[in-house]
Parts: C-alpha cells; sequence; structure tokens
C-alpha cells in the first residue's frame, strides 16, 4: 500500500491489530509513525497503549456492547421483539503518539515512496 500510495499520510484501520500491522511494515520502510504517517485504530485493545508509539484509536464499550446483545437475544428468544432495532452506543476517541497533523507533501511521504520503492 505505501509503495502504491506515496503521498498517504494517514490511515485509519478497520481494528487495532491491522493498524499495529501497518505500523511495523511502515517502520520497516523507514517512516516514524506519528510523525511521517499517523495510524489509527479501532477497540483499544490492551497493548495499543504498550506499543511505541502508542496507537490512537476508537475505544467502544465492550461490556456495554454485550449486555446490549444478551438483552436484545432474550428478547428475540422470549417473543417479546419481533423486528430489529438498530442500537447507537457511543464511542471514544483516544488519541495517542500514533498521529499528528502531518503535512500534505511533506518529507514524510517522499521518504515513504524511496523506502517502499527500494524493498
Amino acid at each position: 500500500m505505501l509503495a502504491r500510495h506515496p503521498g498517504v499520510t494517514a490511515v485509519y484501520c478497520a481494528n487495532d491489530l491491522i493498524a499495529l500491522g501497518l505500523m511495523t511494515v511502515a517502520a520497516e520502510h523507514g517512516a516514524v509513525v506519528g510523525r511521517d504517517l499517523s495510524v489509527a485504530g479501532f477497540d483499544d485493545i490492551f497493548v495499543s497503549q504498550l506499543v511505541t508509539p502508542a496507537l490512537t484509536t476508537i475505544r467502544q464499550p465492550i461490556a456495554r456492547l454485550g449486555r446490549q446483545a444478551a438483552q436484545l437475544a432474550v428478547e428475540a428468544i422470549e417473543g417479546r421483539r419481533d423486528q430489529p432495532e438498530r442500537i447507537v452506543l457511543p464511542v471514544e476517541l483516544v488519541v495517542r503518539g500514533s498521529t499528528s497533523r502531518v503535512p500534505a507533501g511533506g518529507p514524510g511521504p517522499a521518504r515513504l515512496s524511496r523506502a517502499a520503492a527500494s524493498a
């Protein structure tokens, strides 16, 4: 991805594990995550705060999500729910060191392009 899109300055990943993998690959290609490339994930898994730089992520209320799902399942099994319901739970942006303002077209993407081309 980095080689095909050298002008990319930020990537939002579907989950933290993908984001952590991207951080590893970016570093292997000479990028400094949080300076040359901003990376963010989703889930706020425990290891996200242990890596360097710590991963910016979206925290979702896992316990509340589980309780809500169980309640809906019980209601459906007992016949008290016959229509699907859309429920939106709040999330929280947890800003850590893997993101920063990276100038578009700045030195980071150019360096990424050269490093990825040589890999």
